[in-house]
Parts: C-alpha cells; structure tokens; sequence
C-alpha cells in the first residue's frame, strides 16, 4: 500500500487543482467563494484530519490530533484497518458522526456545566460543500490503496 506521505503528495496535489479551478469558476461568476472555501476547508480537514488511518491507532492523522489524539482510540478499537473505515461512502460516515457525537457530548458538557447555549448558524450549501471536501480526499486515499495494491499483486 502507498505511503502515507504518498497520500498526502496526491491528496495534496488534487487539492491544489480544485482551488485553481475553483478560483476560475468564482472569477467567472459559477461559484461563490464562500462555497470555494467551504469546500477546500473540508478538504484539507479531511486529508490532514479524518483519513481512514485513523482506524490505526498510531498513524500519523491519529498523532496530528496532538493531545486530542486519545479520542481517536475507541474508533481505532471498533474499526479494523482497511474495514468500513476505507469505504467510500460509509468511512468518511464513521468519522464524521463519530466526532460529531465527541464535539455534541463536548458541547452538551460545557453547556450543562456553564449554563451557556451554544448555536450555529451556518448556511446549509457551505456545510454541503464542506461535507463534500471532507469526502474527496477519503475517496482519492481508498482509490490510491486499491491501485497500488493492484500494482504490487501484479509485480508479485
């Protein structure tokens, strides 16, 4: 399988590209760049933060979460490497609803413990847009194991 390193370099690159053809569909009038920056935002959130190593407990994406890094540990425990979490559709599900039921109980805690309430009010087409740039670099990274795995069953 490629490298981590790998990953990020294709990852990277692509993301890369869609800003550049980004950044001409917004000069042209086709896409807002509030929409852009929700999406390389998600981007770069899901190639840096949510991979699928994160089923590992000791990848670097789970050590990029520095001290926060234990939170990915259950995970890592209920989802074997290269299981769901490297499905196109259902992996980047897992994360997201995983940490969304870290960040709610998080939220849920400090609301309980401060008596504060805390709102978002985010326009539903930049959250699909983010969404949408978290799932591309999941997709890029399942895509680039099942070629180089071809290529290493083919050399062997």
């Amino acid at each position: 399988m490629p490298s981590g390193q790998t990953h990020l370099c294709i990852e990277g690159g692509i993301l890369a590209a869609c800003i550049v053809g980004g950044s001409v569909l917004t000069q042209q009038g086709a896409v807002s760049a509030t929409l852009l920056a929700a999406f390389a935002g998600g981007f770069a959130f899901g190639m840096l933060f949510l991979s699928p190593d994160l089923d590992l407990s000791r990848s670097r994406p789970t050590r990029r979460w520095g001290p926060l890094s234990f939170l990915w540990w259950p995970y890592a425990k209920v989802f074997r490497h290269r299981g769901i979490s490297h499905h196109v559709v259902w992996g980047p599900l897992t994360r997201l609803g995983y940490l969304a039921v870290v960040v709610g109980g998080l939220a849920a805690a400090i609301g309980a413990a401060t008596g504060l309430r805390m709102t978002a009010r985010v326009p539903m087409a930049e959250v699909w847009a983010a969404i949408a740039g978290v799932y591309v670099p999941n997709v890029i990274h399942v895509a680039v194991d099942a070629v180089g795995g071809r290529l290493r069953r083919r050399r062997a």
